[in-house]
């Protein structure tokens, strides 16, 4: 397996630990929502949006496997 499908392979464990089904970040934003800092607030939510396909992506071929990939810009 390449360093690119290895990489790739691994879902965004970042994402899956902020939004998850225990909601992570809205609890904390409820209970420190005054103490955080607004742009510690404007790219977490950022964030959650990533990986959304209207915000663009590429396309990539992985030479060693022939894999296709859509990169989320």
């Amino acid at each position: 397996m390449c360093l690119w499908c290895f990489y790739y392979k691994e879902k965004n464990i970042l994402k899956r630990i902020f939004f998850n089904e225990h909601e992570h970040w809205p609890a904390f934003k409820r209970k420190y929502g005054d103490r955080i800092r607004p742009i510690v607030i404007k790219e977490v939510e950022k964030f959650l949006d990533c990986g959304n396909t209207q915000n663009g992506f590429k396309l990539f071929e992985c030479e060693c496997c022939c894999d296709v990939r859509n990169v989320l810009l």
